[in-house]
């Protein structure tokens, strides 16, 4: 087996694996997920992939493919196993994020698509790095760790490296590995009142 489509099915199954126990996590009470964050990231992937797919990305695309499956679970499992109430900040988070993924529709260009994609992505991702900043107990480190093994592995199945894929790889290893630091940092305890 060439080495590309290998690492294409490795990164399929850590990213199963990753979610997995994210999903698992949540059915425990553990892990509370942002419900704009997996509904827009949902929207991301799935655009991801069809642009991977138009533009003849054969292996690339599992990430993408994978996640959208998962992130779709996810964001459905978000409505009742979800972090707090929906606020404002989610409601502006996917506004902003539906106008960049309708530029990128309407435009159909290649570097105004990834910018937008990018930015629809960075937006969905706000909302779980600042509940990650505020209650890093909320999220599953183990699932988070997996998720960079995922991205590291998905990039060694990118066959012929465009300015595309490097801006993409290093942008998603970049908000996850904040993420990661965020929900892997020591939590310090309050300190009990001895008065």
């Amino acid at each position: 087996m060439a080495f590309a489509p290998f690492m294409s099915i490795i990164t399929a199954v850590v990213v199963f694996l990753s979610e997995g126990w994210y999903i698992a996590s949540i059915f425990k009470g553990k892990t509370k997920p942002s419900r704009s964050t997996f509904w827009i990231w949902t929207l991301v992937q799935g655009m991801t992939a069809a642009s991977y797919a138009a533009s003849g990305g054969e292996y690339a695309i599992a990430l993408s493919v994978a996640y959208a499956a998962m992130f779709l679970f996810i964001a459905i499992l978000s409505v009742p196993y979800g972090s707090g109430r929906w606020s404002r900040f989610d409601t502006y988070a996917c506004l902003g994020a539906l106008v960049s993924a309708s530029v990128w529709v309407i435009t159909q260009s290649s570097s105004t698509a990834l910018v937008f994609l990018l930015a629809t992505d960075l937006i969905g991702a706000l909302p779980t790095i600042k509940k990650s900043h505020l209650c890093p107990t909320e999220e599953h480190r183990w699932a988070w760790c997996l998720t960079l093994v995922a991205i590291i592995t998905n990039m060694f199945s990118v066959q012929h490296w465009s300015g595309a894929d490097i801006a993409y790889s290093a942008y998603i290893f970049a908000v996850n590995a904040v993420i990661v630091m965020l929900v892997c940092r020591p939590v310090r305890k309050k300190p009990e009142n001895t008065v």
